[in-house]
C-alpha cells in the first residue's frame, strides 16, 4: 500500500476486486478488509433485484421491485434479517414520480 501526506493526513490506497456475470453486470465487489463487500442479483431483464452489503459481520440487503413498464416501484432494506424498512413509488401516465 502506498502512503502519502496531503494536508497533514495520511493517505491510504484501497483496492477492490470486482467480478461480472456473463452479461457484464457487476456480480461482486470485494475489499481487502471485508467491509463494504457486495453481491448483486438481477431480474431476468437485467434490472437490479438485490444488493447485499457486508460490514464487520453484519449484512444489509436492499431489494428492488418494478412495474410492467420496468419503473422502480419499491425498495426495501433489511438489516441482518431482523429489521426492515421500505419505500414505494407511484407514477403518472407520463412515468413521472407522483408519490
Amino acid at each position: 500500500m502506498a502512503h502519502g501526506r496531503c494536508g497533514g493526513l495520511p493517505q491510504t490506497r484501497v483496492y477492490q476486486t470486482r467480478s461480472y456475470d456473463a452479461r457484464n453486470r457487476l456480480q461482486t465487489l470485494s475489499f481487502p478488509d471485508g467491509n463494504g463487500n457486495q453481491s448483486w442479483t438481477y431480474t431476468a431483464d437485467g434490472l437490479p433485484s438485490t444488493v447485499t452489503t457486508s460490514n464487520s459481520g453484519n449484512s444489509v440487503t436492499n431489494t428492488y421491485a418494478y412495474n410492467k413498464r420496468r419503473l422502480l416501484t419499491g425498495e426495501a432494506m433489511t438489516a441482518d434479517a431482523l429489521q426492515s424498512w421500505s419505500i414505494g413509488y407511484t407514477y403518472n401516465a407520463l412515468a413521472q414520480v407522483i408519490s
